[in-house]
């Protein structure tokens, strides 16, 4: 076997991207697993739920899943984790019984604070650890990002 044979071949910027992406998400999905404590365990799922109770008030389930961006099966189960743990709490009104809203309750409120807490504690240490540089650069590549992802999501 020749040395050109046993050389590895060059990875193509592409391959380095998805790469470099593969290992965030690895990365951010670790973090995620080993979150807070007690008070501020909530997957982003739930996290985002919650904020958008305390966002917009009572909301039906439906249109909290649309706003959340999960399926409403999906919105279903967490809800009824959520529900078990004292964070929401469901209610039909007496002028439409088939529609159930959704709201937080005072134990939620907590929990949602704790977390938010929690992550502006962890991006503060990610952002300290960047430099000035990547500081500056960091919002648009992050924005352009976040953008790329979900015109992903909506041409699915």
């Amino acid at each position: 076997m020749s040395a050109v044979q046993n050389k590895p071949r060059e990875e193509t910027p592409e391959q380095r991207f998805a790469s470099a992406f593969d290992q965030l998400m690895l990365a951010a999905r670790r973090l995620q697993a080993r979150s807070g404590g007690p008070n501020t365990t909530l997957s982003l799922a739930q996290y985002y739920i919650l904020l958008e109770l305390k966002l917009c008030g009572e909301l039906p389930l439906g249109r909290l899943a649309e706003e959340v961006g999960i399926a409403p099966p999906t919105a279903t189960r967490l809800l009824d984790g959520l529900e078990r743990e004292g964070l929401i709490e469901r209610r039909r009104p007496p002028h439409n019984r088939r529609t159930v809203l959704l709201s937080l309750t005072p134990a939620g409120r907590r929990r949602l604070a704790a977390k938010r807490r929690e992550l502006t504690r962890r991006r503060s240490l990610l952002y300290n650890r960047l430099t000035p540089a990547e500081r500056e650069q960091a919002p648009q590549l992050l924005t352009h990002l976040a953008e790329l992802l979900r015109s992903l999501a909506e041409a699915r």
